[in-house]
């Protein structure tokens, strides 16, 4: 996976913990292009799929979308407003990890499945000038490869955001709409309670097959 190192601060963010200033707004966006399949993971011809992006507790997830010979194309972008927090012992910022998962879709009800997922760092795209990274991710199911996404993340300094939105205050947006209103509890579980908030949604229990090893919800 493409995971650029930290850049070296600024001279005039030096001293910013000191002077009470240690965190600084984002924005990020990802463009997910499409994600492909690998051979000998085969899917129900009437699944359909999302990828799923989630940082805390804020989720956002594509629309639905099927397969064709392996490969899912979404060309769809979600992004956030992240707050990053300077590292005291370098010169970059804190971990801030992000989940992506590929979601199957299937049956009349359109239960859910978490089939893979995949984590990365969002600090290492955090930088003083704007970043644009092509990436490949490999999506994990119990550490087996399923598939590969194909991203574009997008990241910028919000220079002039307010200060006024709280210590961590971070929003999720995405496109909108009812095909999409149950992803929140399709992602944590119906009736789970969690408490997390979504800004777009999908709906849980598929199968799919990895070499011919199936793979129930």
């Amino acid at each position: 996976a493409d995971n650029p190192a930290p850049p070296p601060m600024p001279r005039r963010w030096l001293g910013a913990r000191a002077a009470g200033g240690a965190k600084f707004k984002y924005h990020y966006s990802v463009l997910v292009d499409e994600v492909v399949l690998r051979a000998g993971v085969v899917a129900p011809p009437d699944a359909s799929f999302r990828i799923a992006w989630k940082r805390g507790d804020k989720l956002a997830t594509t629309r639905a979308r099927a397969a064709e010979g392996g490969r899912i194309k979404f060309d769809e972008t979600l992004a956030l407003v992240c707050t990053m927090y300077r590292d005291t012992t370098g010169g970059g910022f804190d971990a801030k990890e992000a989940t992506f998962t590929l979601l199957q879709q299937q049956g009349h009800k359109g239960e859910t499945r978490k089939m893979a997922r995949v984590s990365l760092d969002l600090s290492s795209y955090a930088s003083v000038d704007p970043v644009v990274k092509e990436c490949g991710l490999v999506l994990l199911h119990d550490g087996v490869p399923v598939g590969d996404a194909k991203l574009t993340i997008s990241c910028r300094w919000l220079r002039n955001y307010s200060r006024d939105r709280g210590d961590d205050a971070e929003s999720m947006v995405s496109g909108t709409g009812s095909d999409r209103s149950d992803a929140c509890s399709s992602y944590y579980g119906r009736g789970s309670g969690s408490g997390s908030s979504c800004a777009s949604v999908g709906s849980s229990a598929s199968s799919f097959s990895i070499a011919g090893a199936s793979e129930a919800g």
